[in-house]
């Protein structure tokens, strides 16, 4: 999993109390976080509050729907190109001296638009391919996450333990009553 791979599945994971993009403070500090620059002053990134709560809740849809199995709906389809779109990019070889190197170049879009368009792309590349079959819901803490075998339910070993104990307890507190 690359670093926007990451990104789709932080942002998707990011609802919830308090929401971690519920505000443009609350949004400056996830992209702190996850080490994303929008280049951005704070009042920029206020107007596009918006953008990334719309592109979060697309995900959620399509990654719960490939999680059940299901196609995500047209409409979130079409909004997760719409946003990849925003920031066309393609390759562009860069030749110095006697090195070679292969570089994305990106539209003169603002920086956080490129973000949004690489999340965007990211979640496609990762709902289109081969990994779609192992995107899971924790039934414990609701996250998103790659199973990493076959029948792994849980995102990790404490959403496991946690659900194991509550069980536990239930059956002990209904053998006692």
């Amino acid at each position: 999993m690359d670093h926007t791979d990451g990104l789709a599945f932080a942002i998707a994971n990011s609802a919830g109390t308090p929401d971690r993009l519920g505000t443009p403070g609350a949004l400056r500090a996830w992209l702190d976080e996850h080490w994303v620059d929008s280049g951005a002053p704070s009042d920029a990134v206020l107007l596009r509050v918006g953008d990334f709560r719309a592109l979060r809740a697309a995900l959620i849809v399509a990654f719960a729907r490939t999680a059940e199995g299901s196609s995500p709906p047209d409409d979130v389809v079409d909004a997760l190109n719409a946003t990849s779109a925003m920031a066309p990019t393609w390759p562009v070889l860069r030749i110095n001296g006697t090195a070679q190197n292969l570089e994305m170049e990106t539209s003169d879009a603002s920086e956080t638009t490129r973000i949004l368009a690489s999340i965007a792309r990211s979640a496609i590349e990762l709902l289109g391919g081969p990994d779609a079959a192992r995107l899971r819901e924790c039934p414990a803490c609701g996250r998103f996450f790659l199973a990493s075998r076959p029948s792994q339910v849980w995102c990790s070993g404490a959403c496991g333990n946690r659900t194991r104990v509550t069980r536990h307890r239930s059956r002990r507190a209904k053998v006692g009553a």
